[in-house]
């Protein structure tokens, strides 16, 4: 040991001052990182980390019938009626199928969307107002929506208060990381928070 901490010294001079542990641990960290780079040169990479195996057992994707999707998409999206609470049921039923989000977020762009939620807050900035508005009344699940309107709805926003209920007309501009945004047309106070048609 002691001819192989003098060899490991010879390689590495400026370790001379220091306590043995310290030469040790050095070793080895040296060593364990040199073992560590050759097992990843040398050993064979799986792809995705999915065996064949895994692969063949899985169930084939079922094929959606081809005239639903037609339909679908030929009716205007005011018609579909695209609630607040559904916008973030499709974006979690995308779950790791980016391409299919991706395309859903863009047909989406340029479209208006009336929908209810929560006032979370609303601030002001370069003449042009911030509302964040919550699609339940749970403020930790981060379904929220930016709505942003022009000043002269200052006087409408500013009187409402946290919690308030409230349906909103924007025009969908796209998704932050968290939560989408509207340029706002229209926002009325609704009185009966009852209404489950968010």
């Amino acid at each position: 040991m002691k001819d192989f901490l003098q060899f490991f010294e010879s390689l590495i001079p400026f370790l001379h001052p220091y306590p043995s542990w310290v030469k040790i641990f050095v070793a080895i960290w040296i060593i364990a990182s040199a073992i560590l780079i050759i097992a990843l040169l040398f050993v064979p990479r799986s792809q995705r980390g999915v065996s064949k195996d895994a692969v063949l057992k899985s169930p084939p994707l079922q094929p959606i019938e081809q005239k639903n999707i037609t339909e679908t998409d030929q009716r205007p999206l005011k018609e579909k009626s695209l609630s607040f609470l559904q916008y973030y049921s499709m974006l979690d039923s995308f779950k790791d199928r980016f391409l299919e989000e991706s395309e859903f977020l863009a047909k989406l762009k340029g479209k208006e969307l009336v929908w209810k939620g929560y006032v979370y807050s609303v601030t002001m900035s370069e003449n042009r107002l911030f509302l964040t508005v919550d699609a339940t009344t749970n403020e930790h699940e981060m379904r929220k929506a930016l709505v942003i309107f022009k000043s002269d709805m200052e006087t409408k926003l500013f009187s409402l208060r946290k919690g308030d209920y409230v349906s909103f007309r924007g025009v969908y501009k796209g998704a932050t990381t968290y939560w989408p945004d509207l340029e706002g047309l229209s926002l009325e106070l609704v009185v009966d928070t009852k209404d489950s048609s968010q």
